[in-house]
């Protein structure tokens, strides 16, 4: 017993203050000088491994981005002069097709009038024929009529009349009054 006695004695100076590591008075100057031995460890890691590392970083992604942007700069200006080729080649194209629709059109008019002409010579010729025809027709016309008044008037003369009728005359006076209707 006396042997736990003198373990669990402490002695009033020790455990008075707490804990070591907070006594300013005992360990100030020990506590600083690590201080000061970590921040110059901490600089030294800082500045020769670390901070050179984050710089290189940093340099390779600007190097990396202005590339990049040259690149673009480039792309577009590229895009921009296949814009302005296209736009040409669009206009090319449209006066091409143009100039074809142009001269396809004056093809059409051409073949239109070449048929119209030839339709009208083609109109021409049958109104010609039929021109012909029609006065054929009206000249047999003319002298079939010519035939059944000298006939009709011969009937009538001879029921109203005793005597015997000119043929002569009687030509000449149906003659006379169809060349009117029937162009002579």
């Amino acid at each position: 017993m006396a042997n736990e006695a003198t373990h669990t004695e402490v002695p009033a100076e020790k455990s008075a203050g707490g804990m070591p590591q907070l006594s300013q008075i005992d360990s100030f100057a020990s506590q600083v000088f690590w201080l000061v031995i970590t921040l110059i460890a901490l600089y030294y890691v800082f500045s020769r491994i670390a901070l050179p590392k984050i710089e290189s970083t940093l340099e390779e992604r600007h190097d990396t981005i202005v590339g990049d942007l040259d690149k673009a700069a480039e792309l577009n200006l590229r895009a921009e002069e296949a814009a302005a080729e296209y736009e040409t080649a669009l206009a090319e194209a449209r006066s091409e097709a143009q100039r074809i629709a142009d001269e396809t059109k004056a093809d059409v008019k051409a073949q239109l009038d070449a048929a119209i002409a030839k339709a009208d010579e083609q109109i021409a010729a049958k109104a010609a024929e039929s021109t012909t025809r029609l006065a054929a027709i009206e000249a047999e016309a003319g002298a079939r009529a010519s035939e059944v008044a000298n006939a009709a008037a011969e009937a009538l003369l001879g029921r109203f009349t005793s005597g015997a009728v000119d043929a002569s005359e009687l030509s000449s006076a149906v003659a006379n009054r169809l060349s009117g209707r029937f162009g002579g």
